[in-house]
């Protein structure tokens, strides 16, 4: 049973949140920050709004490659946590 959650203390099994709130935080954060800047470079005109719209996207990027590490580091933990020795 590899995806297999393990026992709670009390004998029963847990059951594995298929995504974590810190993750869908991170979600929210880059999806909010990327169509902001979309309106923005839409919606303005001139190079204020040019600038604006590339730190939003700057923060998007950043959130979501924020995700892709959070996400490498929690797979690590699962690992470590079915695998104590090795």
């Amino acid at each position: 049973m590899p995806d297999a959650p393990a026992p709670a203390p009390g004998g029963e099994r847990r059951r594995r949140d298929p995504m974590p709130p810190e993750n869908r935080f991170a979600i929210v954060v880059g999806a909010l920050a990327l169509v902001a800047g979309i309106v923005v470079l839409a919606a303005a005109g001139g190079s204020g709004a040019t600038i604006a719209a590339a730190m939003l996207f700057g923060i998007a990027g950043i959130a979501f490659v924020s995700l892709v590490f959070l996400i490498v580091g929690q797979s690590e933990e699962t690992d470590r946590r079915r695998h104590p020795r090795g």
